[in-house]
């Protein structure tokens, strides 16, 4: 059997060099993951990086992607349970009316609108009708 040395020899190298080479890129990407989630409120470390862990093994698998993503379909499907004027304001503040205020970090936002009602008619003033 003929042995190329030049075969061993590179089989070796990447033997060796090729464990050294996927720890450096997983440290790189650990280090990116880490790095997102610095600075974050509102979300414990630990499950911050352990979802943006999810969310790379995700990607690698090519099923994340949210380009499709119709978020106002979503919003408005949690109108659905509501009825007559509840709904009609649910609907309001997805399409943006009304007041925003809060963020995702604070843990969440909130959306507000205000309808006056008419409240009841106060009764008729009664009418004097003593003659004069």
């Amino acid at each position: 059997m003929n042995r190329n040395p030049f075969n061993q020899v590179t089989a070796m190298l990447i033997a060796t060099l090729l464990p050294a080479a996927l720890l450096a890129s997983s440290n790189a990407l650990s280090q990116a993951g880490a790095a997102a989630c610095a600075g974050r409120s509102g979300e414990e470390r630990a499950t911050c990086l352990r979802e943006e862990a999810a969310a790379r093994q995700e990607l690698k698998r090519g099923r994340l992607d949210d380009a499709g993503a119709d978020y106002r379909k979503n919003a408005l499907e949690r109108c659905r349970p509501l009825s007559g004027p509840e709904r009609d304001d649910c609907i309001r503040r997805v399409e943006g009316g009304g007041v925003s205020s809060g963020s995702i970090e604070s843990g969440g936002i909130y959306r507000e609108t205000r309808s006056l009602e008419p409240g009841p008619s106060p009764p008729p003033e009664p009418v004097d009708l003593t003659p004069r």
